[in-house]
């Protein structure tokens, strides 16, 4: 009968290759687009509510309204998607960064 073999952590070698400096900057440049976005969203969310429609035709009404609805949620969905991203990779920064200190401050077993 074969034995099953130890399994070994591969924490440490996937940290190994992440680049903290990439993940900061990239999580910096999504967090720019996410403000852009949240800016983009709310001036035509504002644009939208100081300008009402001028139609007497209900059909003009409902479709104008969901047009709007559908461009604010669109700009509002990329808001809180480049925000997860920008998050996410400070966050995995942070995490790598504690990862290599926990493995620098580690006694050898070398004995």
């Amino acid at each position: 009968m074969t034995e099953p073999t130890p399994k070994t952590p591969q924490t440490s070698s996937q940290t190994d290759s992440i680049k903290l400096f990439r993940c900061i900057t990239n999580g910096l440049m999504y967090g720019g687009i996410a403000f852009i976005f949240y800016k983009m969203t709310q001036s035509m969310a504002e644009k939208f509510a100081n300008k009402p429609i001028q139609s007497e035709n209900f059909t003009v009404i409902q479709m104008s309204t969901t047009v709007r609805t559908l461009v604010v949620g669109v700009f509002t969905m990329g808001t809180v998607l480049f925000s997860f991203l920008s998050v996410g990779l400070i966050i995995l920064a942070i995490y790598v960064s504690i990862q290599r200190l926990m493995k620098l401050n580690a006694p050898s077993s070398d004995g």
